[in-house]
């Protein structure tokens, strides 16, 4: 096919997807209410994600105290149990 007929057949489907009937200062107006709408719901979702993220990180951490806590308080208390061994032997 020569440059000459393939120029024109690309013309001719650019002109059928093209909508004529809109006003040129109009034709990228859709297209910035979507771009618009895309960026708000994209930082609404990382805002989400964000907030599950760290609702994880905080039931790590008070899953971890809780552990901590009863490891500590069960130390102490076999410490207490060795002294007053010690002191009823002696």
């Amino acid at each position: 096919m020569p440059l000459r007929d393939a120029l024109r057949v690309t013309r001719r489907g650019l002109g059928d997807t093209v909508r004529t009937d809109v006003a040129r200062g109009r034709r990228g107006v859709a297209l910035l209410v979507v771009m618009t709408l895309v960026t708000i719901l994209i930082a609404v979702s990382s805002n989400f994600a964000y907030s599950q993220m760290t609702n994880v990180w905080m039931k790590g951490n008070i899953s971890a105290s809780t552990k901590a806590h009863f490891a500590a308080r069960g130390g102490l208390k076999i410490a207490l149990l060795a002294v007053n061994a010690r002191t009823a032997l002696s």
